[in-house]
């Protein structure tokens, strides 16, 4: 079964669009503390280990 992710893609970020999602989602952000996460793609630095 297929869900069709491609096609549905731009339906559902015009409805995130038209909720105001991002901003809601800055507002209930506000005020706390800003925070940088560094994390790099899994051995970014050496050889593949385990």
């Amino acid at each position: 079964m297929k869900a069709g992710l491609p096609q549905k893609e731009p339906e559902q970020v015009k409805r995130w669009a038209e909720m105001g999602l991002y901003a809601r989602l800055r507002a209930a952000a506000a005020g706390r503390p800003k925070y940088v996460l560094h994390d790099g793609p899994p051995y970014a630095n050496g050889a593949i280990h385990i």
